[in-house]
């Protein structure tokens, strides 16, 4: 009996002991993630609800929403949107997507920018992300008048460092 009760001590001390060490591991894989929230505007529109999510071998960035003034955008054939970060000297692309309308025009309106999951950001982007994201939008209307917006994000860490 007493070497049943010894065994079983034994067994829940290892259990303990293994339990303690997988904790610590899961805290500092924790801690290696990092979630930002991003937003920006100028006089006639504006980036809201944007995230960017870095982990070793995880990536994603969601846009957020692009909001617009009404009557701001008229007439527009095409328009592209492009999220940047300017790091060593580049604007370094993140996430773009274009629009182009070849049977007339169209009013731009509230939207979702878009997504991309993967390996989104290099080393020297992924530190510089803080200060240096942008958001870009270039419009062409009917004319053929192309006009370009460039936003600074504001960009927020919302975990723990």
């Amino acid at each position: 009996m007493k070497k049943l009760s010894a065994f079983i001590l034994a067994m829940i001390m290892s259990f303990a002991l293994v339990g303690c060490e997988t904790f610590s591991q899961s805290d500092k894989e924790a801690s290696a993630v990092k979630v930002y929230s991003f937003s920006g505007q100028n006089e006639v529109c504006s980036v809201i609800n944007g995230v960017a999510v870095i982990e070793p071998g995880f990536e994603t960035m969601y846009g957020g929403m692009f909001r617009v003034d009404e009557g701001a955008f008229e007439d527009m054939t095409s328009y592209s949107m492009t999220f940047y970060i300017s790091a060593d000297g580049e604007n370094n692309p993140i996430l773009s997507h274009s629009v182009r309308y070849t049977t007339g025009s169209f009013e731009l309106h509230h939207q979702e920018i878009g997504r991309i999951t993967g390996d989104v950001f290099s080393d020297s982007e992924a530190a510089a992300l803080k200060q240096n994201l942008y958001f870009e939008l270039e419009t062409t209307d009917k004319d053929g008048k192309t006009q370009k917006y460039i936003i600074p994000m504001e960009v927020k860490e919302i975990t723990g460092t």
